[in-house]
């Protein structure tokens, strides 16, 4: 299943404001945007293993039950 619909990662909505920014930083990301990039990863990973383990399930079956599934 991961292999076939693939993986959509989340995005965060960046608007840009018009008005410069003299105090503070300007390339500074906010809370939000790390934890998508934190679950983006975290979750890619994730299907990654559940992927592998289903492939050594898949390949203690019997070639008749492979065709099956």
């Amino acid at each position: 299943m991961y292999r076939q619909i693939g993986f959509v990662r989340r995005q965060a909505a960046l608007t840009a404001s018009p008005e410069p920014r003299y105090h503070g930083s300007a390339n500074a990301i906010s809370r939000m945007t790390e934890n998508i990039a934190v679950w983006n990863t975290d979750r890619e990973i994730e299907l990654e293993r559940q992927s592998k383990l289903l492939d050594i399930a898949v390949s203690r079956l019997k070639k008749a039950e492979r065709e099956i599934i």
